[in-house]
């Protein structure tokens, strides 16, 4: 999944409450998606805006077939 497709996904399924590579801090309750060197970083924050702890996932997205 490339940014284009996360866009997509996000704007047919009318999801709010994220942050899609912003370069801004973190904000109260929100899941943040940032794709970096082909990999998802992903991870959901708290009402004090940091990071809850155990939810930042590392993905990285394996071809097959030239579709992933």
């Amino acid at each position: 999944m490339n940014v284009n497709e996360a866009i997509r996904i996000i704007n047919e399924e009318k999801l709010q409450g994220y942050n899609l590579n912003e370069d801004r801090y973190n904000r109260e309750n929100e899941v943040v998606l940032k794709h970096e060197n082909d990999k998802w970083i992903v991870y959901a924050t708290d009402e004090r805006a940091s990071v809850i702890t155990g939810s930042k996932k590392h993905l990285s997205m394996k071809r097959k077939h030239g579709k992933i």
